[in-house]
Formats: C-alpha cells, structure tokens, sequence
C-alpha cells in the first residue's frame, strides 16, 4: 500500500499531542476544513464522528453547532440538500440560544449557498440579509482599514448573493445594492463573488446590472491594484472604480484540443448517452441539460430555474427557465423537455421507463414528473447519470430525423456545430445567445490524436493547447518541459478487470479462488507510481470514494505467492490459458502491465486493444469473453454505479448474484437514509467477498495544457475528469 501522506501524519501527531479535549475537539474541526475542499468525505466524517464524541464528553454546545455546520458543509458537498437544511436548522438554534453570531453568520451564509443548489433563488438574499444585520451598522460606511476582515468578509457573500439573485430573476434591487456595498467598502474580494472568481486581479472588470436576459443598463466596477495586502480576507490599498461599460468584447481566438480517444456522432446526442464519462465531453458543448453537474454544484439548477418534491417522493416539478433559445433560435420549451425525456434511449432507458409513471405539461413554464413508487436516486439520473435531462429541440428533429440530427446536432448549450470528420477532428463556434454567459473562446477544435507521444509534440511545438490522456514517461517528460503544465485531476473514474466469464460453471473463472489470484498478482502500487507518477489512488472499489455511500474495503495486497498457490488449490498449479485480456485503446498504459502482472503468476493471456467506440460498443453488447478491463466516470451514487455494473440486467453486466440482485432492489425504494446506506455497505462488501471483479484503482488522468491556456476547465466540475464548462475555458490576454 502507499504510504501515509506527510499531511495526514501531521494530522494524527497533532491529535495525538493534543494536551486537553478542548485542544482535541478544535483540531478535530479545523482539519474538517482542510479536507472538505479536498473531496475525501469519507476521512471528514471519520474525524467529526471523533470530535462530535470528544464534544460529547465536555457537554460544549458552542463546538456542537461547529459540528452540526460542518455536517451541513458535506451534505453541500455532496448535493444531499434536504439533510444540509436540516443540519443548519440544528446549527442556527445553537447559536441564537448562545446568542453565537460567528456561528451564526456562518450557517446563515451556507444557507445561502444550500438555497441557491436548490434553485430557490428568492430565498437565496434571506441569510444573507441575516448575516447583514450582524455586523454593526456603522462599519458599512467605513473605509477598509477601520474594521475586521470577518466584517468585510459578509458582505463579499452579501453582493454575491444579491447580483447571483438579480440574475436569476431579473430585479434590480439587488444589483444596485450590490454596487452601492461594493462603492462603499471597496472591497477587492467582495466583488470578485460577482465575477464568480475568488480573487480579483488588477484591472480586472466586474460586471452588475440586470439579469443576463435582461436591458437594464450595467456598471463595470475595475479592481485597481497598488498594493496587495497579504491578509486573504481585505487589501486596504485597493480600490475599486465605477464606470460605464463599454459594449463588452465578443469571443476571440482558438483553442484545441489533443484528444485520446475519437467522438462518435451518437455522442452529439443525448438520447445515446452510455453513461461513458467521453461521451459528457460532447454534451457540455452542444448542449444543455434541465439540471446538471456544475462547479460547486452536483446539481446545479440550469434550463430547469427550480425544481420541487412532494413530501410521498413520487411527483417532481420543474420550473423552465424563460427565454432560453437553441442555435436555430427556436425557444426551449416545455414540449421539448418532454420530447427529450421521452426519446432517450441510453444506458438507464429501462430504469427510467419503469419508474416514471407520467410526464405532465402543467403550463408553458412548468412540466410535472410522476413516479410509480417513490425512488430516491429519480434525482441522481435525471440531473447526471443518465441523458434524459439534457434536451433537444423536438421540431427541429421531427423535421431531419434522427440521423440529420446527428449529422448536424443543434443545441442550447455554449457552442455550435460547425463541421466534424470522423477519427480527425471535431470544431464548434461560441454562441454568443447562450443564456448563462457568452463563452470567452471563439472556436473549439477537438483533434483525435491516439498516440500518446505524438499528442505531447503536437503541445510542445503548439499545434494543440490542452493534450488529454498522458502517462509514465510522457507524463513526467512533459512534467519538465518548460512552458507546459501537468494537470492531474482526481475524479470519478475507477478501473477494473472484468472476469466475463465467472457465471459459466465450466470456466476457471467460475472459482473464487481464481478470480482472487488474478487480484492478489497485479502489482497496483508499482503501476502507479510507473504510470500515474504516484496520483492513483488504490481503493479496491468500483465506486469511488466521493461518491454517496460509498463502503471502504479492507483491500487485498500485492502477493504473487499467494496467488499461485491459490490457483494449484483451485486445481491449475500450471496456470491455465485464457485468451484475450479486451482493452480500450487509449488505456493500454493500464492493460499492458495487468497483462504481464497476471501471465507472471501463471495466467496467460494476450492484450487486446480496440478502439474506444468499438470497445464499448462490444462490451455493452455482452461480446467479451474472458477478461476485459472495466472503466467507468460517470457521475451519481454508489447505487448507480453498482446497477450499471453488476446487477442482473445492467448496461455492462453479464452476470449477476441473486443476493446482491435481491438487496439492490430493497435499497432502491428505501426512503430511511441510514437503512439505504446499511444495504449499500452491505452489498458492495459481497460484491468484495465474492471477488466479482479485481479493482485496479481509482484514476487520476494526467493532462497537458499549453503557455497560451489561461483556464483549462479541467476539475472545474468535481469528479469530472475533462473540460467543462466549456464556457468557462479561456485564452491568456482574451
């Protein structure tokens, strides 16, 4: 196993030094912040489980509160909204009956931030109101120096707050407030909430005015910096001026992409989606989705402008956000969310058909989700782990059908289609109507470039500004070219091999002992560090550690012993031959060491590479025998990704077991969380016992970007392992 991080010893030894429960508690808390941010949930609830025990045996309400809104904090994290409101209800009462503002201001402000999620932007300006009124009056006025950074702090979320809310709903209250805060504090990281950056730089402009759809006029605050304090919070020697704003600039230049695999023309269309994390890659481009994973945000409210439940679970309602258009110009419609819905046919077609009971139009703004029974992950699918959420315009395919559709593909996302030569090249253009913001970027050019060393000299000599899918050497070679930067990003995806053939009595893979041999021969921590350059994490999992309810298991080891010895007890001292190890192409880095790993012990087998769309499509097709290396990054749950995966009648199963079929479909109509998450742990603990397949690790692909690149969007959304949202992709100097 890998060792133990130097930050992660530094937080046990100062537990362990801590000289009073007081002391233990606090550290306790502050490594919740440390750690949130990093995505590692599980060690987070680890460690307020501890404090909220240490915080028990000292009877401190006050430390209580602390714990109840850093719960708060993961259920946001994680997009659980319901159980983040509860938590800051909890948080709240505490600090009013301690009369606790800090406490206060700080639940107030997630609050905020849980509204928002929830796309209840009328109560979005609420806490913040509440954290207003904390700081007294007499500071709004004050110049930067006279009072605490906490102070300026509040009202930093405060003009976020009001212009993300003029925004949304078109008022203009808000933004005049906002600006007159922003005049009278001149505060530098107030306003960069505005232009949803954290930290202004010099000259930088801040746009506030009416909603995007709006015609009010706008201001353009400019941070001019003289002198940078080194406090985060304020820079006294900052100020911010007002002007008029000229006609802002329209998208300029081109940036292309390496890419390692080739899109299909089923990826320009939602009703295809597999579920495949490349197959996102098309859809944050063309199109748009009613919700979706967003920065900040599993479930970011987007064509849909909010969204409710009934209290029984089983009818969901969505509000449709006004005036948004495709590139034809024809307007988003509520017949086309309908349309959009009803014409998917991916990897969740079944589930959702099964469970929808009916889709009603309510009124040209509003459409209405009936379930058949009430199931908690409707939610997961519709926003993220399915393509039934992301919607295209119904007249215009009635009018070229499915096919024209996909040699043209029309959308309401940030870019249009331009042109697209199979296995060459894929170029979109900014639409400048897109309802969020107009993309920075003029042109993006996706180029299919399988070979990995040719990838990397296409980025040094600037052919290609962002390279995809780097490893080993080239990893650490482009690593030290200067002018380039390695950009690891630690998402959603986990890699595997699949033992296919572990249902067939007559295959040696039917034993467990076998299939736990293969398991204990690869070498995952040598992998890692030849390929990886150490960023893998090893977690014997096929679900991700980010994920909700996800089960940590105890792992097998590196042991080539053992694994020969099982494979005499289970009859084969000589290994046996077992034909094609099925690969990805673009993976190979991964299949070729496996390989060799398991024909050491006694296993002989040959890799098989295919390229990406073929693989998958024969994987899917259940034409794999043998071995095959699993991948998968989509987005959802642990629920999610076990169906996909290894319950009877899932897009990539070709077997199930009756027990784990028979609790997966207790868990799915489950409505007690803490009974929901036993049966998950409990299944993905048999789906480790009975060895059904052999975990490699979760991936951390390694990408190149190039000196012109100012923002890549690579980790922009969390889990998420390439660029997105393309929006928000911009050249240096544009």
């Amino acid at each position: 196993m890998s060792p133990v991080p130097a930050r992660e010893s530094r937080w046990t030894h100062l537990q362990e030094s801590s000289a009073t429960l007081e002391q233990a508690a606090d550290i306790r808390l502050a490594r919740h912040h440390v750690m949130t941010p990093l995505g590692d949930y599980r060690v987070v609830r680890k460690n307020l489980g501890d404090a909220e025990r240490v915080i028990e045996q000292l009877g401190d309400e006050r430390r209580r509160g602390r714990v109840y809104r850093a719960k708060m904090n993961i259920q946001n994290h994680l997009g659980q909204l319901d159980e983040a409101l509860t938590w800051g209800a909890r948080a709240l009462e505490i600090a009013e009956r301690l009369g606790d503002l800090t406490l206060r201001r700080n639940t107030t402000t997630m609050l905020e931030q849980t509204h928002y999620m929830r796309g209840e932007f009328e109560r979005v300006i609420d806490p913040a109101r509440a954290n207003l009124s904390v700081v007294p009056a007499d500071r709004v006025d004050a110049r930067l120096g006279g009072f605490p950074p906490t102070s300026v702090y509040d009202r930093g979320y405060l003009v976020r707050s009001l212009v993300e809310l003029d925004r949304l709903v078109e008022a203009t209250e808000p933004a005049e407030a906002a600006i007159q805060i922003a005049e009278r504090t001149q505060h530098p990281w107030a306003i960069g909430w505005v232009r949803d950056d954290d930290v202004p730089r010099d000259g930088d402009d801040v746009l506030a005015g009416k909603g995007r759809g709006g015609t009010g006029a706008r201001i353009r605050l400019t941070y001019h910096r003289e002198e940078y304090d080194e406090d985060p919070h304020f820079a006294p020697r900052s100020s911010l001026r007002l002007a008029a704003a000229p006609a802002s600039a329209g998208p300029e230049g081109q940036m292309t992409w390496g890419l390692h695999f080739s899109p299909t023309p089923g990826w320009f269309d939602p009703s295809e989606l597999a579920g495949t994390v490349a197959s996102y890659h098309t859809l944050y481009a063309l199109h748009d989705a009613m919700i979706r994973p967003s920065p900040g945000q599993p479930m970011a409210p987007s064509l849909a402008e909010s969204w409710s439940t009934s209290p029984d679970g089983l009818v969901y309602e969505f509000v449709l956000r006004k005036g948004v258009k495709f590139h034809n110009g024809d307007v988003v419609s509520v017949e086309d969310v309908k349309f959009s819905f009803e014409r998917y046919r991916g990897n969740a077609h079944k589930m959702l058909r099964d469970r929808v009971a009916s889709i009603e139009i309510l009124d040209p703004g509003r459409i209405r989700f009936r379930l058949k029974q009430s199931w908690p992950d409707f939610l997961t699918f519709y926003s993220s782990a399915a393509g039934a959420g992301w919607v295209v315009p119904k007249k215009y395919i009635e009018k070229v059908g499915d096919d024209g559709f996909r040699k043209a593909p029309i959308g309401a996302g940030p870019y249009r289609f331009v042109s697209f030569t199979p296995g060459v090249e894929l170029v979109l253009e900014a639409f400048d109507g897109y309802w969020r913001k107009a993309p920075a970027v003029k042109r993006l050019v996706f180029r299919s470039i399988p070979d990995e060393s040719t990838r990397l000299a296409a980025l040094k000599r600037g052919e290609i500004d962002i390279a995809y899918g780097m490893s080993g050497a080239l990893a650490e070679e482009l690593r030290r070219s200067r002018g380039l930067t390695l950009k690891p990003v630690a998402g959603q995806v986990v890699d595997w091999v699949n033992f296919n053939d572990q249902w067939d009595a007559k295959s040696p893979w039917h034993d467990r002992r076998v299939r736990l041999a293969a398991t204990y021969g690869i070498d995952r921590d040598a992998m890692n560090r030849a390929e990886r350059l150490g960023f893998a994490r090893i977690t014997w999992s096929l679900v991700p550690p980010t994920f909700e309810f996800y089960w940590q298991p105890p792992g097998y080891g590196y042991d080539p012993v053992k694994a020969r010895q099982l494979l005499a007890d289970a009859g084969y001292p000589n290994g046996f031959d077992t034909g094609d190890y099925f690969c990805d192409a673009a993976l190979t880095y991964m299949g070729e060491p496996v390989v060799n790993y398991l024909n050491a012990i006694g296993i002989r087998v040959k890799l098989r590479p295919i390229e990406r769309a073929a693989f998958q499509k024969g994987w899917i097709e259940k034409k794999y025998r043998g071995l095959a290396q699993g991948g998968n990054g989509s987005f959802g749950n642990a629920a999610t990704r076990i169906e996909s995966l290894v319950i009877g009648g899932g897009t990539y199963a070709y077997g199930s077991y009756a027990d784990i079929d028979g609790l997966f479909r207790e868990q799915a109509n489950e409505l007690d969380r803490k009974k929901r998450e036993a049966i998950l742990y409990r299944i993905q603990h048999l789906i480790y016992e009975k060895v059904v397949v052999a975990p490699i690790w979760q991936n951390v692909p390694l990408n190149g970007v190039g000196p012109r690149v100012e923002e890549a969007g690579i980790g922009l959304v969390a889990g998420y392992i390439f660029s997105a949202p393309f929006e928000d992709v911009r050249l240096k100097g544009k």
